[in-house]
């Protein structure tokens, strides 16, 4: 795979996969997948989703060994489990379910992004789906009449 070079015009550095708001030359990773199992029993069912993000290269300009010690933002997976069961017909015809989920359910920290831009408030780039909550409960309940 080919990487990509800085192009400067005039006072603006423009590089592929440029991310902006974050780092001026951190590069999305590659590979981002979302696996599913559902499991469903009568009116139970449970759902696990996997979410995985690749590694990523913080800066292309920087040469690891050189001019950083670490220019790699490691791999990052997490865990979301949804728990349903859903209800028998209301007495009008309607229907009801209830639902329970955990969002990062193994409350992972998002892995720590560095940056000149970064600097206040948080140091991970959101916009790549890095989880920055931790874990998250909710709890559901749908009607329809």
């Amino acid at each position: 795979m080919a990487t990509p070079t800085p192009v400067t015009s005039g006072s603006t550095l423009e590089l592929m996969n440029f991310e902006p708001g974050g780092n001026v030359a951190f590069r999305r990773p590659e590979l981002t997948a979302n696996a599913t199992l559902r499991y469903s029993v009568g009116p139970w069912s449970a759902t696990w989703q996997q979410r995985y993000i690749s590694d990523a290269i913080v800066n292309l300009n920087w040469v690891e060994g050189v001019d950083v010690d670490i220019n790699t933002v490691p791999t990052y997976s997490f865990t979301n489990l949804n728990f349903r069961y859903d209800g028998d017909s209301m007495l009008q015809g309607g229907e009801w379910s209830a639902s329970f989920a955990i969002n990062n359910a193994f409350n992972k920290n998002p892995p720590i992004i560095p940056g000149a831009f970064n600097r206040v408030g948080s140091q991970t780039n959101s916009g790549v789906g890095y989880d920055e909550f931790g874990r998250r409960y909710q709890l559901t309940l749908e009607m329809s009449f």
